[in-house]
């Protein structure tokens, strides 16, 4: 697909059979000279002759990444890996355009192509459109049946209930910037059921007659809403987007529910219901659900997870804009996690509009990609584990390289203080010291006392 395209693959770490083959080839061609190197060397005659019978015995015999690896070879590689036939996964590293690929698998036998998110997308969308056709169904029994046991009157405020949860839920996740999608129709199809069950309780609770009959009705289903809404209402505040969007879809349509059935009940609400006081509770809740929307969608004002500097400071990232000097440097990286040390070599393009880290191994291996820009992060390893959060290495990259004035208010912001020379930054919770960083010309030492970890970047001009 063209020059300077970056993949993870197992022939990164194991040469294919016929890179092996090319090898044996090569050094064949040097194997007339061996008898005058290992003499050079000091070695006997007898080390050559060695030499040579165990080259030949090596001919036909190549490494397979299935086979005889060291164990931590083998774990980085068992992702790229598939059953025990010599094919290998390429994962092509910071990609927009999936055309060319598609054409090379195309082209080419034994090669095939998968986006995998953007597959599992296709089908969730697919999903997506048969609920709605069910639910479109659905409503339209729900109409013919509400109406053969009730007047059209009581139909009709029946039936406009899940009409309007599902207008009002809409609405909101359009302002919170959520499409509609799997996760929130799904949270739909839940309150759809319960939505109507509060107007078939409120209606029948009418006709049972009796103001103590009536006021036991609106308790059971305040009860019910209080309790459904507040084990939902706390799935809204996941910083895991499906769950967020299906808590926030449910306490949303739940609120919308209750409201509509006290609003649409079939009695007299001056003269029923608890009187004013309940009135009073009725119109007020909807302000009391505004706030906990916006408290469950404050957090996601940002596409990035909240870094939490300390188990309390949250910092959210800046956009690449505010870098202090843009960066293009190979840059190596030594460092110490506890009692582990570590050694790794990197490449750094960093600039206003996005920021990309590389890291390698010693052996120049691909091990890592990271990049992030005003719109979101992105992470893509092998070899580090899923837990590790990007956000924390852009924040750690962030508080070395970006600009004081920028750092200054969003640490701030989250009760942190940060006090900087040109060669020293240093960031205080409270009075204790818990991050510091060192610049000199040629290498940055950072240091986090509070996590118990440090790494000093070598390379360019700093």
């Amino acid at each position: 697909p063209g020059q300077g395209v970056q993949f993870a693959a197992a022939s990164l770490f194991v040469p294919s059979i016929q890179t092996q083959q090319q090898s044996y080839e090569a050094a064949g061609l040097l194997l007339p000279l061996a008898d005058a190197q290992f003499s050079c060397l000091g070695f006997p005659p007898e080390d050559a002759a060695g030499f040579s019978a165990d080259f030949a015995a090596a001919q036909g015999h190549y490494v397979l990444p299935g086979e005889g690896l060291p164990p931590y070879l083998r774990e980085r590689i068992s992702n790229l890996w598939i059953d025990n036939a010599y094919y290998s996964c390429v994962l092509p590293l910071h990609t927009q355009d999936e055309a060319p690929f598609r054409t090379i698998a195309a082209e080419l036998p034994g090669v095939f192509f998968m986006n995998k998110v953007k597959g599992i997308g296709g089908e969730l969308d697919a999903l997506t459109r048969i609920m709605l056709f069910i639910f479109a169904i659905a409503y339209v029994l729900i109409v013919i049946l509400t109406k053969v046991f009730y007047s059209w009157r009581q139909a009709f405020r029946i039936c406009a209930v899940p009409f309007l949860i599902a207008l009002v839920t809409v609405t909101v996740l359009a302002c919170c910037n959520i499409p509609l999608g799997f996760f929130s129709v799904t949270g739909l199809a839940l309150v759809f059921g319960l939505g109507l069950d509060y107007m078939f309780y409120i209606t029948e609770g009418g006709k049972a007659g009796g103001e103590e009959h009536r006021v036991l009705t609106v308790s059971a289903i305040g009860l019910s809403f209080v309790t459904t809404a507040l084990s939902f209402g706390a799935l809204a505040l996941s910083a895991f987007v499906p769950v967020h969007i299906f808590g926030l879809t449910v306490f949303t349509g739940l609120t919308t529910a209750f409201v509509a059935a006290m609003l649409l009940d079939t009695g007299d609400m001056k003269r029923n219901l608890c009187g004013g006081a309940l009135k009073r509770f009725v119109f007020a809740l909807p302000l009391f659900i505004l706030c906990l929307v916006s408290c469950a969608t404050n957090h996601d004002s940002s596409p990035f997870s909240p870094v939490y500097v300390t188990d309390r400071a949250k910092y959210v990232l800046l956009p690449p804009s505010n870098i202090e000097t843009p960066l293009d440097m190979a840059q190596q990286i030594t460092g110490r996690y506890g009692e582990q040390e570590f050694l790794l070599d990197a490449w750094v393009k960093a600039d206003e509009g996005e920021i990309m880290i590389a890291l390698f191994n010693a052996l120049g291996a691909d091990m890592a990609q990271l990049s992030f820009d005003a719109a979101g992060i992105s992470f893509i390893s092998s070899v580090f584990p899923p837990t590790l959060k990007p956000e924390y290495i852009a924040a750690d990259f962030q508080f070395c390289f970006y600009r004081v004035d920028a750092l200054v208010p969003a640490l701030k912001a989250s009760g942190l203080t940060l006090i900087a020379t040109p060669r020293m930054r240093t960031i205080y919770s409270g009075k204790k010291r818990i991050i510091e960083i060192l610049k000199t010309r040629e290498t940055v030492q950072y240091t986090n006392f509070l996590r118990d970890y440090s790494y000093t970047l070598r390379g360019g001009n700093f």
